[in-house]
């Protein structure tokens, strides 16, 4: 992976996702599901990589070696990025478990049962043995959304208590805190 800033959102590129409260970086690959029959026309796709960074990075091959944390539809990622509140940072190849089928959670109010999509077209039935926490993704997750899932997800991964890093009382992330 070489590290180069991209104006736009591209086919395989790095993208910089500022955690909440300047908890620092996470980093996610982006695939072009319109450049990508598997993928079902699916447009904005990030990959978001196992590995997070209190400041920018610097080497981006530490990042070729990082399992995926998790899948996100991304609503809005053109002008997030052109605005440069995410930044493409580089660029990598495309392997095949990125195209991989999604599977997202999804309702269409909030009335609605949840049911889950293949590539978010085919409706599904939750298997027995899991439960619907299991499906973190949903369809079309917004990037401000986005950042806070990450930063909620990291702070659980590193075993660390929210309300010590973030204001678990703001309206916008108070309904995420379990």
């Amino acid at each position: 992976m070489i590290k180069k800033e991209y104006k736009r959102a591209v086919d395989g590129g790095i993208i910089e996702i500022p955690l909440w409260n300047n908890f620092g970086y996470a980093y996610a690959k982006r695939i072009d599901g319109t450049k990508h029959p598997e993928l079902e026309g699916l447009i904005d796709l990030i990959r978001v990589f196992n590995y997070w960074a209190k400041k920018p990075l610097e080497n981006l091959s530490l990042l070729a070696s990082k399992p995926i944390l998790n899948t996100y539809l991304v609503a809005g990622l053109p002008p997030t990025i052109t605005k440069k509140q995410w930044k493409v940072i580089g660029k990598a190849a495309i392997l095949s478990e990125d195209l991989a089928p999604v599977l997202l959670k999804r309702r269409f109010d909030d009335d609605d049962p949840w049911f889950l999509t293949e590539n978010g077209h085919k409706k599904m039935a939750l298997p027995a043995d899991r439960s619907w926490e299991d499906y973190e993704q949903y369809a079309y997750q917004g990037t401000g959304n986005i950042e806070i899932r990450l930063t909620l997800k990291i702070l659980e991964l590193e075993g660390l208590d929210p309300k010590d890093h973030i204001d678990v009382t703001d309206q916008r992330i108070k309904w995420m805190i379990k």
